[in-house]
């Protein structure tokens, strides 16, 4: 781990020149997991874990979890309250207990019980429609007097005597008719399909999107992520993939939510940032994807990018004994169809006789470990030619269109898989030589 993390550290130009040292065995090789999707990424994560709790003897705060963004923590959290394992969000709070998702909850629960008047106030003036408090707290008492649901005073407003002004009687209509159209849709539209309704028409991913502070760009990826979780239940569910259904699942969740607050044994979970300082012996990586780790805001610079491989040496050296590394062939954005997904540029950076790979399923740990045995050409161009079929760390398998000059500083042009052109030098490139 630690000749791996000063190895991978060693590419950024400008640092402080520093070596991290251990007097402890040479240990375990850095494990690269490659997994199909997001989903089965968290999958593989909680049954790895899962399994080496039963044949390492560890407890639950032997592990952590480290992700790029708060977002990421969705995927994870499902996965391990479906093996029963408990967990902590180190420095926030878990995904369904975010304000953002809270909120769009909130409409959920409105559209499939009007009489919900907790969700609906927490709805009624968000994001902001000009209904006020003083408005809300006069809908709450004609609702009392009348032993009635402030919905229904919505509902009646024009025949009901209360003090409200006819601009504010406006926007409240207005807000009816915005839910009413909800619940219409909710009759004969999934439960995706109408939250990506309910998030763009009310508004919310508007706000969001706008907000371009760190906290804004945090919420709008969790927004993001609580539609991917919506598709995911839409289309693995055996049962009516409604709107009340998946409120249902939620509740279990956040059920789980409020047991875990009990336990003292839980696993990490956190972001890269939060994790400074911090030791545990197993720690997983998860999402190391270009455009994710390192982000794609970060790629606009030299330095921005070098901040984020000195995150992801941050990451491998919370790790005492052993770390884990996953990325994944294609991730989901806003519930739509997966998106591909490819390796970090930083997992190329690591030194290939220090890393070993698992299958990339996510059946759990296995022992089936395998190690690359054909020898990388880092040293010559000379017993590479045009035609010659290569395949490199990050880009995948390809075809040399041209050699220019000779040695270790020739440049060979490569046409990647995916129509990605590529011009590397012989010696840095560490290409693999490919059976034609």
């Amino acid at each position: 781990i630690v000749e791996t993390a000063n190895h991978l550290i060693s590419f950024n130009k400008k640092q402080l020149q520093k070596k991290v040292w251990t007097n402890n065995s040479i240990g375990s090789s850095v494990v690269i997991h490659k997994c199909s999707s997001d989903n089965e990424e968290a999958k593989l994560v909680a049954n790895t874990i899962f399994d080496l709790k039963i044949r390492d003897d560890f407890f639950n705060n032997d592990f952590c979890v480290l992700y790029r963004t708060n977002a990421q923590s969705r995927a994870i959290e499902e996965a391990l309250r479906k093996k029963n394992i408990n967990y902590k969000i180190y420095g926030g709070i878990s995904f369904y207990q975010r304000k953002e998702i809270k909120d769009i909850l909130a409409y959920f629960r409105v559209i499939v019980n009007q009489n919900d008047d907790e969700s609906l106030k927490r709805i009624i003036n968000y994001p902001s429609r000009g209904i006020g408090l003083t408005t809300l707290n006069r809908l709450s008492l004609k609702a009392i007097e009348n032993n009635r649901s402030i919905w229904s005073i919505i509902e009646n407003i024009e025949n009901i005597d209360i003090n409200i002004n006819k601009g504010t009687k406006n926007k409240l209509i207005e807000f009816y008719e915005l839910i009413q159209k909800f619940i219409l849709m909710s009759q004969k539209c999934d439960a995706y399909t109408l939250a990506n309704d309910i998030i763009h028409s009310s508004k919310i991913y508007t706000e969001l999107h706008n907000d371009k502070t760190p906290e804004g760009v945090s919420r709008f990826e969790n927004i993001q992520e609580l539609l991917n979780g919506v598709k995911t239940f839409a289309e693995q569910s055996e049962d009516e993939v409604s709107l009340g259904n998946y409120l249902q699942e939620i509740a279990l969740i956040t059920d789980m939510d409020n047991e875990n607050d009990k336990e003292v044994d839980k696993i990490t979970l956190m972001t890269i940032h939060a994790a400074k300082g911090l030791e545990f012996p197993n720690v997983f990586v998860v999402g190391i994807e270009e455009n994710l780790f390192p982000s794609m805001l970060s790629l606009e610079s030299e330095q921005d990018l070098e901040e984020e491989r000195r995150l992801f040496y941050v990451a491998v050296t919370r790790a005492q004994q052993k770390v884990y590394l996953s990325y994944a062939n294609a991730r989901r954005r806003f519930g739509g169809h997966p998106i591909s997904a490819i390796q970090s540029r930083f997992i190329h950076e690591l030194p290939e006789e220090l890393v070993s790979g698992e299958t990339g399923t996510a059946s759990g740990y296995s022992d089936n470990i395998y190690y690359k045995t054909t020898k990388s050409r880092t040293s010559s161009s000379d017993e590479f030619v045009i035609g010659d079929h290569v395949e490199h760390k990050l880009f995948g398998k390809g075809k040399i269109l041209s050699v220019e000059g000779r040695g270790d500083t020739a440049k060979l042009t490569i046409l990647f898989s995916g129509n990605v052109r590529k011009k590397l030098i012989a010696k840095y490139a560490k290409l693999v030589q490919l059976q034609a």
